[in-house]
């Protein structure tokens, strides 16, 4: 910071000149003018720390007597001398006198409010109301009628760094109909100021812009006062204001829906993928194979045919998943149970809405829809739209009382929900039903509680079916979600996990991870609640946090892999782009051509799955509320993956032998995903196949392989140690510790080693 050498007394050497007058008592008048600086010495009169401003008049009479008369301005109380850029102008101090002298008394000395403050800058007037933009040396003029003006130095420091946003508050309306005009009843605009290198107490401050300060746009249309809704959709509504240094914007999105309640396409243009520059080579040896081709399959040679979307034809669960590509309606139904209608707020309906559909760059983290946009690489798109609040009192069956509500309810009030939809809002059925297989695509319910209970699936978020069977011509509801509305603003968990996060305005971390069932995932962590956690909390669907990991979105079809066999070196980007990932099979793998003459690679076996991590976007963030902070490093990742089937026939399941056969089933309700992280409980592989030996509850779907050899858990996380670097090289024998009986769980051999050449 400077170090000023300005004194008070500096202000004297703007005095400013005299007027001299002689004037003859009698009426003869001879009049001469003088130029001269008078400062006036009587003790009553101003000193030299005064501005001072004169006019001085000397009258003589025929007997020659002489009156000299001086009259001027001083500056009694100097203002504030020093600021930095962007202070407001304070003169609320300046105190200006206006004296009288005759002979060297002084007659009068008073203050005088009547005087003018001029700042000329660059030719033009500044108004005291605005900041100080410009660093520099400056003067403010002190004048008044009939005297000469005087300067009051300023000097103005530059901050060494300065940044304005503007954060609204959306009106309390967002939800239209064609034909609507807008209502911004409750749009607050806040102008927020932050500048650094400075010592006065307001180096951060924000003030409310008064509406018609600014300028607002309705998609690419300059808002008015005339303004109707005339095209369903989301629209994006920017509010913007000018800064001091440049236009800042600020934005919200209205839901418009015509009369017939169709899906709206949410175009998010906030939404931006980051790509990176990093790549990895590794070098893939197996001693058992020859050196007779390349040793690979690129992603141009392969395609997944078993998928999830294949899965939900053939699950002998009956549960219908959600398409994974595509424009894929949804239904969000805000659901209010009998003594919970204080929840039915226009701003809680907001928050529902943003939670699934909110722009990508107005939210902490993400919307439900900009997230699998994101995750997806823009192969799936989200749609649909959020009704009115559904209040359930009343109807035929279910209790008149909250507290005598059951889990067996539920099924009943998602169909009474998808048929007071359809006939509140005219619905063709049709239009939620993206790939005609007879279903929803996917339907969602709110309940409107202001608590949850894990104890209670009507208090806790999950996924599941109705089991209802498709109609084609009047899709019926089958794989729905079911949230209680405080997953959706960050306050679900109470005092055990209260101390660990920051609450947030909306939060769709537990939304978008039980959306990760509805398109057919499995949890990734242990139901036996046992510490043990096989990913170490590294997963969407483990610990709610970043990303899907490449084996799922190979399950979801957005991805396409390298599929290794034999000796090769394969340089592949990092996950931040598609098709960047390789499967490494067990050593007699064979692989078969469909009709197009390409490799049919089948995720549902036992394999490893190799990519290049990076923490940009999805990763970008940790998850709060179970610890889990972001990972910063760039590394390459080992998954062991054992997705193979059972076989469902004649009401019991079998472990299959033959993965790929399995793969080709045709029959409905024909296979059952059987291996899961769960090592014990109800879902240990063994409860499944009762055939199984209790060690195959060993079996995990998926484990991230931690490159320092640590066994992932609850307790020991994945860390930047759990990737591997250059120079790094994984065999099976070596991180033996990580598989189960140090092989395969399918018993096949795996010869395979991977040294990692370069990752930059």
């Amino acid at each position: 910071m400077k170090r000023h050498s300005f004194a008070l007394a500096f202000l004297a050497i703007f005095a400013l000149s005299s007027c001299q007058i002689v004037v003859n008592v009698s009426g003869k008048t001879n009049e001469t003018t003088t130029a001269q600086d008078t400062t006036a010495t009587s003790e009553d009169s101003t000193t030299e720390d005064q501005t001072t401003t004169e006019t001085t008049t000397t009258t003589t009479s025929d007997d020659s007597t002489t009156v000299e008369v001086k009259q001027g301005l001083n500056v009694e109380v100097s203002p504030n001398l020093f600021y930095y850029q962007y202070d407001h102008l304070d003169f609320s101090d300046l105190v200006v006198n206006e004296y009288r002298m005759e002979n060297g008394k002084v007659i009068f000395n008073r203050a005088i409010d009547d005087y003018i403050l001029t700042w000329t800058h660059n030719g033009e007037e500044v108004n005291f109301e605005e900041r100080l933009m410009n660093e520099g040396e400056f003067a403010i003029e002190v004048s008044k009628d009939g005297f000469t003006s005087s300067e009051i130095p300023i000097s103005v420091d530059k901050c060494t760094s300065f940044n304005q946003t503007i954060q609204l508050t959306a009106p309390t309306k967002l939800n239209y109909h064609v034909g609507d005009a807008l209502d911004f009843t409750g749009l607050q605009v806040q102008l927020i100021t932050k500048k650094t290198a400075y010592s006065k107490s307001d180096a951060n401050y924000s003030e409310f812009i008064d509406f018609d300060d600014l300028t607002i746009k309705v998609g690419n249309e300059n808002y008015s006062s005339t303004y109707t809704c005339s095209t369903a959709g989301s629209v994006k509504v920017t509010v913007s204001y000018q800064g001091y240094e440049k236009e800042l914007s600020a934005f919200f999105t209205i839901n418009i829906s015509d009369s017939t309640f169709t899906p709206i396409s949410y175009d998010d243009d906030t939404i931006v993928w980051n790509e990176d520059s990093n790549q990895m080579q590794v070098t893939i040896s197996n001693p058992t194979k020859s050196n007779t081709d390349k040793g690979y399959y690129s992603p141009e040679e392969v395609v997944i045919e078993s998928d999830m979307d294949w899965m939900s034809k053939h699950a002998a669960t009956g549960k219908v998943n959600s398409p994974t590509k595509g424009d894929t309606p949804f239904l969000i139904v805000p659901v209010v149970f009998p003594g919970e209608e204080a929840q039915m707020t226009e701003d809680n309906w907001s928050k529902i809405h943003k939670a699934f559909f909110g722009n990508s760059d107005s939210l902490h983290f993400e919307s439900l829809h900009s997230y699998y946009y994101k995750s997806s690489f823009g192969q799936l798109n989200i749609t649909g739209n959020v009704t009115d609040y559904f209040q359930i009192k009343g109807y035929n069956g279910l209790p008149t009382k909250v507290e005598e509500f059951t889990d067996n309810h539920i099924t009943t009030i998602v169909q009474y929900a998808w048929t007071w939809a359809q006939e509140k809002y005219n619905i063709t059925p049709t239009d939620y039903d993206s790939n005609a297989d007879g279903y929803l695509d996917g339907m969602w319910l709110v309940r409107m509680s202001d608590k949850v209970d894990s104890n209670s699936n009507l208090l806790w978020a999950f996924n599941h079916s109705t089991g209802q069977t498709g109609n084609i011509n009047s899709p019926t509801t089958n794989n729905y979600g079911w949230i209680p509305f405080p997953f959706l603003v960050d306050s679900q968990y109470g005092s055990e996990y209260q101390s660990r996060f920051v609450n947030h305005e909306c939060d769709a971390h537990v939304c978008i991870h039980e959306t990760g069932h509805m398109l057919g995932l499995a949890d990734y962590y242990s139901y036996s609640y046992s510490g043990y956690a096989p990913m170490g909390g590294f997963d969407m669907m483990d610990q709610n946090y970043g990303d899907h990991n490449p084996y799922s979105k190979m399950l979801y079809n957005w991805i396409t892999p390298y599929v290794v066999t034999g000796n090769c070196t394969i340089t592949i980007p990092s996950c931040q782009k598609r098709n960047a990932l390789i499967v490494i099979p067990y050593n007699d793998k064979t692989l078969r051509k469909n009709s197009d003459n390409k490799y049919v690679f089948n995720p549902f076996d036992e394999y490893l799955v190799l990519d290049l991590y990076n923490n940009l976007n999805l990763y970008e963030q940790g998850y709060d509320c179970y610890n889990q902070s972001p990972i910063e490093t760039v590394g390459g990742r080992i998954y062991h993956v054992d997705g193979r089937l059972m076989l469902y026939s004649g009401g019991a399941l079998s472990m299959c032998t033959d993965p790929d056969a399995a793969a080709r089933s045709t029959g409905r309700y024909s296979v059952f995903r059987g291996i899961s992280n769960s090592e014990a409980g109800e879902r240990a592989e063994n409860k499944y196949d009762t055939s199984l030996p209790e060690s195959a509850n060993a079996w995990d779907e998926i484990r991230l392989i931690s490159a320092d050899k640590r066994m992932l858990s609850n307790q020991n996380k994945a860390l930047a140690s759990s990737f591997f670097q250059k120079g790094s090289t994984f065999s099976l024998s070596s991180y033996s510790a990580q598989f189960n009986n140090s092989e395969f769980n399918c018993g096949k051999t795996f010869s395979y080693s991977i040294h990692f050449d370069s990752i930059a």
